[in-house]
């Protein structure tokens, strides 16, 4: 494509280089969420940002720190961790 070229002109040229039954190219779905159910909740955002700076500090994602304060939970509460159901 040459500087100075319009937005259509260039949307025209690659239409035209590009065959019409090319297969579009999408990476696969990832499955990790099948077969499981969101749990969320609303909060101030100052706990949103010391769960982002904990996660940050233990090097995992805040859902890791979300099911181990349900497996604390869980346990206080005489029922088995759930940390076997990920």
């Amino acid at each position: 494509m040459k500087k100075g070229t319009d937005l259509a002109t260039a949307l025209n040229q690659t239409a035209r280089e590009t065959p019409p039954d090319a297969p579009i190219q999408t990476p696969p779905p990832k499955n990790t969420r099948t077969g499981k159910k969101m749990i969320g909740g609303h909060f101030d955002p100052t706990v949103h940002r010391q769960l982002k700076q904990l996660a940050l500090d233990r090097d995992c994602t805040i859902q890791d720190l979300l099911a181990e304060a349900i497996d604390l939970l869980m346990t206080a509460s005489g029922m088995p961790p759930i940390t076997g159901a990920k």
